[in-house]
């Protein structure tokens, strides 16, 4: 049974709310096939223990996955945010590169290519020239950088729900001030305790007034119980939707000197990245050189760009010397293009010698 905290809590959010809200990849159920017969599973289980190399229970077909196996991806994303925060830290804030490419479409197909690198760096290290102890630690560049964007877009990108919750929230709001415009006109409430809720409709101000409404009301029911229509049921729900519309805005307990602090972190990792990526670029095209793959083995970032003049720029303006060496290099495995998500590998350009 799926574990129930791990759902996601904007999910639970949509089901309390009755709002629709796209599956964000959440467990799902799949059905089992027709079970046969006692003897019939008898026999394939005889089967699969006498021929262990057929037997889908002893070698499940996985999908290829970018994570090392028996390993939970979100545990080695935080491990590797941690072995490289070093790094990350030594990159001075004048040398941020500003964001130009779509960051996770980039992160999925370095981490995608990497499989095709291992098997260059023995030669990398007969070079001098070329930073192999960076290019060694891209896939831990590329895990942190999925990490720092995922913060980045969670702080500064309000959710889809915030608005319909928002609704919500004013619509709550209007029946709850009739109702207690009312009690003050009969002399029950303190026309001062009222004043303060209304007007602005923004999430921050509609959620403070639930809230505060939610708060009068429990602190007046001894009086005002039996004479209005609100309940305290009532006042729990508000109190309730003015949490999920600040959840959902992801502007609780955020200031923009912490959103700042994230961006930095983000344009810090980014640029590591970038740097990295295009060092290794350059060692691949010096190494596979007279097999003119390179862009096959680790395409440009920037190749799903609408400019393609820009991409080609991108490709010229890369330091290559074309090696004066006889043996060549063993072809790597290439990894499976992401032509769907990154755009086609920029087309190669001829290096300068």
């Amino acid at each position: 049974m799926a574990n129930r905290g791990n759902r996601d809590p904007l999910q639970k959010i949509a089901r309390n709310w009755r709002i629709d809200c796209p599956n964000t990849g959440g467990p799902q159920r799949t059905s089992r096939p027709a079970e046969t017969n006692r003897k019939d599973r008898a026999m394939t289980h005889v089967t699969n223990i006498s021929n262990p190399a057929t037997s889908p229970s002893l070698t499940p077909s996985l999908p290829t996955t970018a994570f090392a196996p028996h390993v939970d991806p979100s545990v080695e994303v935080r491990t590797a945010v941690e072995r490289v925060q070093a790094d990350v830290d030594a990159v001075l804030d004048a040398d941020l590169l500003t964001v130009s490419i779509d960051v996770m479409g980039g992160v999925m197909q370095v981490l995608a290519a990497w499989s095709s690198l291992p098997s260059l760096f023995d030669a990398m290290e007969r070079n001098k020239d070329i930073d192999v102890a960076s290019i060694r630690k891209l896939r831990d560049y590329a895990l942190a950088l999925s990490s720092r964007q995922s913060d980045y877009a969670r702080v500064l990108a309000p959710s889809p729900l915030a608005p319909q919750l928002a609704q919500r929230g004013v619509e709550m709001r209007t029946r709850a001030l009739t109702d207690l415009e009312a009690l003050v006109a009969h002399g029950l409430l303190d026309a001062a305790l009222v004043t303060p809720f209304g007007g602005n409709t923004g999430y921050k101000k509609v959620a403070q007034d639930l809230l505060g409404i939610s708060n009068l009301v429990h602190a007046s029911w001894p009086k005002l119980q039996g004479r209005t229509l609100l309940t305290l049921e009532d006042m729990d729900a508000a109190a309730t939707l003015s949490t999920a519309i600040l959840e959902s805005a992801a502007i609780r307990d955020r200031s923009p000197s912490a959103a700042a602090e994230i961006t930095r972190a983000r344009d810090k990792t980014y640029t590591l990245f970038i740097r990295t990526y295009d060092e290794a670029r350059r060692a691949v095209r010096f190494l596979r050189w007279k097999e003119d793959d390179a862009d096959q083995i680790l395409p440009s970032l920037y190749a799903s760009r609408g400019n393609r003049k820009r991409a080609s720029e991108d490709a010229d303006a890369e330091d290559v010397i074309a090696p004066a060496i006889e043996a060549s290099v063993a072809a790597p495995s290439v990894a499976p293009a992401l032509s769907s998500l990154i755009g086609a590998p920029a087309p190669a350009s001829t290096p300068r010698i």
